[in-house]
Order: structure tokens, then C-alpha cells, then sequence
């Protein structure tokens, strides 16, 4: 996990240019000349819209030197005279990867930035960022006589929807990168963090520990289900054992894990499956060992337990862990289902 502050950092120079969908007929236009930034208000909104999304718990690296994003960024890091020339050259490529219909049009953004500071380290970088939603606003204006209004389509600043930010360090282990992508559809992540960019984390721990945690809490929620006939204390007890292991081991490893947690052969088959399906997915390496990030265990567990019982539309059960002091039975005077909740103290 890293420390990202944008407080001192200037964009000095920015070129945009528009990337349309290739797969779907829409047109590259790129510009002939770099934008002048030159409205204080536009330059304050630019940088809230360009660093907030940026939280620094996840650094990438490029993982080849020699694809086009990693050459073309280093020759602007080499030669900063050429960036609106090498901009171009960076929507060209993005164009180019826009191989599926899914992946959506949209302003393309390429800066320089100076004082950036990485994990105390005060560096130049390359903030590449893309715009692809829209929003519609009501504008008002008003005066003695009446209030006019009409409405407006723009950018809504807290809402980027691409963006990665390259620093000037590491170079020979691929720079340190920050990277976002607000986007569900697999084949367009693929497009920017895969196709385009060409990254992968660095920062190992703390990624894979996070990600195995919320495949966890992936497979109760799809598997460990009333209509697979497993009852609701079992599934939580099943997140608890898990939160246990994480927090007990300094090294994950995957048979272990099935043969302390899941157990059940059945039980184990499916989890196997789950986690194959969930690797393919989200195009992570195959996680059968690796060293555990307590800092990302401390932080996903807060949200592990969130589970809530809800039974039928009189009580909800909120749950945060301890599912071995949750009984439940069958009442056959009333036949009604019961919980019963063991506690030491009432607060």
C-alpha cells in the first residue's frame, strides 16, 4: 500500500483528443495542438476530477517495456518536448485496442504532471485519463426581471471513469503506476488496464490477500446458499473460519486452506471451481500460495462480517462475526424456524 498526495502537483501541460469506438464505426479525433490551461477555475476542477478517484492501495507496473504504452511514456519522460506529438501516438493506440462493442467513446486526456509525491518521493509523472459518461445538469441563471434555466450536458467531476498515473521511479522494474477503472463489463477492463495499458499489480500482497477475501465472501453468497440447503449459520461460520485463517497465517496456501476451512469433499469440489472461475475472470494469476498483507486483512474484515439475517418481514439479524453463538431450530408446536443469539454482556 502506498501514500499518493496531490496537494503541491501542477498539471503542466495536457493534450485531449476524442477516441471513439473503431468497432463500432465512431471516428479518432485528434487535435492539432495542446490544450492551453489557462482558466483557473478549469484547472482547479481538472485536478479534483484528475487525482480524487486516486487512493494508492494498489501499484502496477508495465509488464513488458518494449509494448506501445511503455515505450511512448518513456520517450515523453526522455524527451518532454515531444509530448503533444506522443499523445497522438497514445490515442492512436487506444483506438486501435477498441476491439468490442462494449467499450464506449469518449475524451481522451494526456498530462504532465510535476511534484507528485509517491510514498515521500517528489517525481514528474504521466497522468493519462478517459471520459466516457455524461451527466445532464440544470443550469439557472437569474436576475431582477426573471430566472432563466436550461439544461446542459457535461462532466460530473467526482466521477472518473478511466485514468491511470505513471511515475517517474522505478524505471527498470516497469515505473510505479496508480491506476482506476470504474467499469463492471470484463472485456472493457480488459481494454484499458490489459489491451492498452499493459500493467500489473505490484504490490502482490496486499492485492492477492484483498481478492481472496472477497472471493470468499463471493462463493458464501453464491454457494453456501438456504436453496443448496446450507443454513445460514454455516455460511457465516464459514466467513469467520475464513477471516480466522487470514488473520492467524503469515502465508496463504490453498490446500491448506480447503482442508482446515472448507473440508467437506463436496463442499471443497465446488470451491475449487469457484475459485478456477474466479481467477479466469478477473485475470489474476493462479493464487495457490502466497505471503498474507495483514494491513489488507485489518481492512477488508470490517466489511466481512456484514452479514444481515433477515427473517421473513419482523426482525433483521445483524451479524459481525462469532457465528458459533448462533443456534438455529425448528419449533414443531409453533412450526416455525428459530435462532437463538448467546451473548456475555448487553450493552
Amino acid at each position: 500500500m502506498g501514500v499518493l498526495n496531490f496537494e503541491q502537483t501542477r498539471i503542466e501541460k495536457m493534450s485531449v483528443h476524442f477516441v471513439g469506438n473503431r468497432t463500432a464505426g465512431e471516428q479518432l479525433q485528434i487535435t492539432d495542438n495542446q490544450f492551453q490551461l489557462n482558466d483557473e477555475t478549469l484547472y482547479e476542477a481538472l485536478k479534483k476530477y484528475f487525482f480524487n478517484p486516486f487512493k494508492g492501495e494498489t501499484f502496477y507496473c508495465f509488464q513488458d517495456m518494449n509494448a506501445a504504452t511503455a515505450k511512448i511514456v518513456q520517450q515523453i519522460f526522455e524527451k518532454p518536448a515531444s509530448f503533444h506529438a506522443k499523445s497522438k501516438e497514445l490515442a492512436q493506440y487506444l483506438y486501435q485496442c477498441g476491439t468490442t462493442k462494449k467499450i464506449r467513446g469518449g475524451e481522451f486526456y494526456v498530462t504532465f504532471l510535476k511534484d507528485c509525491v509517491v510514498d515521500d518521493e517528489v517525481v514528474d509523472a504521466i497522468g493519462i485519463f478517459k471520459s466516457e459518461h455524461k451527466e445532464t445538469f440544470i443550469k439557472i441563471r437569474q436576475n431582477s426581471a426573471e430566472a432563466e434555466m436550461h439544461t446542459d450536458e457535461g462532466l460530473n467531476i467526482w466521477k472518473l471513469d478511466k485514468g491511470c498515473i505513471i511515475y517517474n521511479t522505478y524505471q527498470t522494474e516497469g515505473y510505479k503506476i496508480a491506476m482506476v477503472d470504474h467499469v463492471s463489463n470484463i472485456n472493457a477492463a480488459l481494454y484499458w488496464k490489459t489491451d492498452f495499458l499493459g500493467i500489473t499489480p505490484v504490490d502482490t500482497e496486499y492485492f492477492m490477500t484483498n481478492q481472496y477475501m472477497e472471493m470468499m465472501k463471493g462463493f458464501s453468497k453464491d454457494h453456501m446458499t438456504v436453496s443448496n440447503e446450507v443454513p445460514r449459520e454455516e455460511q457465516l461460520a464459514f466467513l469467520q473460519k475464513s477471516n480466522e485463517y487470514f488473520m492467524k497465517n503469515d502465508v496463504f496456501d490453498s490446500k491448506q486452506f480447503v482442508n482446515e476451512v472448507v473440508i467437506e469433499p463436496e463442499l471443497a469440489k465446488d470451491f475449487t471451481d469457484y475459485k478456477e472461475g474466479f481467477e479466469e475472470q478477473k485475470h489474476l494469476p493462479t493464487m495457490e500460495s502466497f505471503r498474507i498483507s495483514q494491513p489488507a486483512v485489518e481492512k477488508y474484515s470490517q466489511k466481512f462480517f456484514r452479514s444481515v439475517i433477515k427473517l421473513d418481514k419482523n426482525f433483521h439479524v445483524y451479524v459481525h462475526g462469532n457465528a458459533s453463538h448462533l443456534e438455529r431450530g425448528y419449533d414443531e408446536k409453533k412450526k416455525m424456524h428459530y435462532y437463538k443469539l448467546y451473548y456475555n454482556n448487553e450493552e
